[in-house]
């Protein structure tokens, strides 16, 4: 029984992705998600504990930085609303090229090193921007 359930489970998936395949919306987001070549990323640094304003201070340097290039459409620095120690970051570059190139930046590379001390927990998410 069990196992007859299993299989269902399955068929109906698959019936399920099949449909979705096909629909225009599908159809629709596939052709946007083929036309960008933007880059995103989500970024959230978890500084050392009391040293979040520090540490927004930095990526706040970072972002006036970043955004007078024009390969950089978007560096938001924010400070989450349940924890000071939070920076959320999001970022837009014109392409995933761009934004490596401005890792090479000495000056980038300078807040890079006056954060890092500060940072006890990084997570980050790439995304491909669709309405920029």
């Amino acid at each position: 029984m069990i196992k007859f359930i299993l299989n269902c489970t399955i068929i109906i998936m698959v019936l399920l992705g099949l449909l979705f395949s096909t629909s225009p919306l599908a159809n629709e987001y596939r052709k946007i998600q083929m036309e960008t070549t933007k880059f995103g990323m989500q970024v959230v640094l978890t500084a050392q504990q009391c040293m979040g304003g520090e540490l927004a201070v930095i990526m706040l340097k970072a972002s006036e930085l970043v955004t007078s290039s024009e390969p950089c459409l978007l560096y938001l620095v924010q400070i989450s609303a349940s924890d000071a120690d939070k920076i959320l970051i999001t970022e837009v570059w014109e392409s995933q090229q761009a934004h490596q190139a401005s890792l090479a930046n000495p000056e980038v590379l300078a807040l890079i090193g006056k954060a890092k001390p500060l940072i006890s927990d990084m997570s980050h998410q790439l995304g491909t921007p669709l309405n920029m």
